[in-house]
């Protein structure tokens, strides 16, 4: 009887839909296309924004700096002091926005308002840094050779972990990400043969993986 009854009253399989978007973005803050590896657009966690490095002004030489959309609003807003921004990337709760700057900066600032806050100094290679804001508040990012980690509320940065002894060495750590559900740090190796593979770095143990 109750295998009946749940093959009667089960709720029909749900297909997933394809869904495509398209964003028109205006000509007074069009994209800016990078010219070096680059992460030039930043999803919100739930989303439902789109962070993305374009092109301030018509007149005169353009300014780089981000810009916001929501998706349930046509306007393109530019985000205040984030001139000379680099690679993008979100908080948690999707209220801040995390960049680089020009000048070996790692900065923040508040989608609700309010001036843009350094978190770290310093940091070399800002236009190839790229970093991932985890639910501890702690910012993870490579500096090209090696991943760095810095409390959000701002500090020192301190090297996450080793890139070991040589000959064999890794010659550099980089592009980290965030998985979601544990909090785990994947990021990409570049090994002293020249090849490329994907490592785990499990956060709670510290223990890494290929």
């Amino acid at each position: 009887a109750a295998a009946t009854a749940w093959g009667v009253w089960r709720p029909p399989s749900v297909t997933p839909t394809l869904a495509r978007l398209g964003i028109a973005l205006p000509a007074t803050s069009p994209f800016a296309v990078p010219t070096s590896p680059s992460r030039s657009v930043a999803i919100s966690p739930n989303g439902r924004q789109v962070v993305y490095l374009g092109n301030s002004g018509t007149d005169g030489p353009p300014r780089r700096m981000l810009f916001r959309r929501s998706l349930d609003q046509l306007s393109v807003t530019a985000i205040p002091g984030t001139e000379g921004a680099y690679q993008p990337f979100f908080s948690p709760d999707g209220r801040s926005i995390a960049y680089f700057a020009f000048g070996g900066e790692l900065k923040k600032v508040s989608l609700d308002g309010g001036p843009a806050v350094t978190v770290a100094r310093g940091v070399p290679n800002p236009q190839w840094d790229f970093g991932v804001w985890r639910n501890d508040d702690i910012i993870v990012f490579g500096t090209f050779d090696r991943l760095m980690q810095v409390p959000a509320a701002g500090g020192t940065p301190t090297q996450l972990m080793s890139l070991g002894d040589a000959p064999a060495a890794d010659l550099w750590h980089h592009f980290p990400a965030i998985v979601p559900s544990t909090g785990d740090v994947i990021f990409t190796v570049h090994t002293s043969d020249a090849r490329d593979r994907l490592d785990i770095l499990r956060w709670d143990t510290k223990a890494r993986s290929t």
